[in-house]
């Protein structure tokens, strides 16, 4: 008994605190993520009018469109897209939005975005980045 007691008397109890010793090694960092970059331009034609410009990405962080000669229609669907409004070449009430040549639209969903067109040949630009 007298040995427990002496033994609990010379230990010595230690907490540390703001040691500058690491107990565990860290992680070794990831590093920016990897962005990939894609860019076309799509021709709409009298025998395709109408084109998915951008598919379906849930890696898309975003994308950039631009009509370069003609106005443009952009749907969310091919239905959408072949809409006869769309025909119309004054796109007087049209199923989708209508893009006017050299306006930059962005574009962050991550859905199909599809593209009509009534007068031809109308390009289309896209910038997209895609995490990688």
């Amino acid at each position: 008994m007298a040995e427990g007691v002496l033994a609990e008397a010379l230990a010595v109890k230690v907490h540390l605190t703001g040691s500058d010793v690491p107990l565990t090694t860290a992680p070794a960092a990831a590093g920016p993520p990897k962005v990939v970059a894609s860019f076309f331009t799509l021709t709409l034609t009298a025998l395709h009018p109408v084109q998915m410009l951008i598919g379906r990405a849930g890696s898309r962080d975003y994308a950039v469109v631009q009509a370069l000669d003609k106005a443009v229609v952009l749907c969310d669907s091919r239905g959408q897209a072949q809409s006869l409004s769309n025909a119309d070449a004054t796109l007087a009430s049209p199923e989708g939005a209508v893009i006017p040549v050299g306006v930059v639209v962005p574009v962050t969903c991550v859905n199909e975005v599809w593209v009509a067109a009534s007068v031809f040949p109308a390009r289309v630009s896209v910038i997209a980045g895609y995490r990688g």
